[in-house]
């Protein structure tokens, strides 16, 4: 048609790149939009929270409060037995072990090779326990 000169809607005008970078700037700033508002929630939580344990914290006398460290300190000091407790038992098997290969009629290369198994992995095993 001749006279028919409608304006050309803007997406049109605009190149697929263009356009592709537009959808992926609205996109962008939705996702930040929406992790802001997730954000603002859990610093809102956060506080609420935060006041909540303030509040029981001055509720608790001074005896509660000491009861509870000396709790905490019971309960560490006995899982740190636990762990020295089963160093010794390794240690005692591999020294068991060791004898034990000592005791027998090994060849000497033989008796050679499994002790050096035995110390290094009771070395591995030692590095473990400290590092724990």
């Amino acid at each position: 048609g001749g006279g028919d000169r409608r304006p050309i809607p803007l997406l049109v005008q605009l190149s697929r790149r263009e356009l592709e970078e537009t959808i992926k700037r609205l996109h962008g700033e939705e996702v930040a939009r929406k992790q802001r508002a997730r954000k603002e929630v859990q610093m809102q939580w956060a506080a609420k929270r935060q006041n909540e344990l303030i509040t029981r914290r001055r509720a608790l006398t001074e005896e509660e409060r000491l009861e509870a460290m000396e709790r905490m300190y019971k309960q560490a000091s006995s899982i740190r037995a636990a762990r020295e407790r089963k160093a010794e038992e390794q240690a005692e098997r591999f020294r068991m072990m060791a004898n034990t290969i000592n005791n027998e009629a090994m060849s000497s290369g033989a008796k050679e090779v499994v002790a050096k198994r035995l110390y290094s992995h009771g070395e591995e095993k030692r590095k473990r326990m400290e590092a724990a």
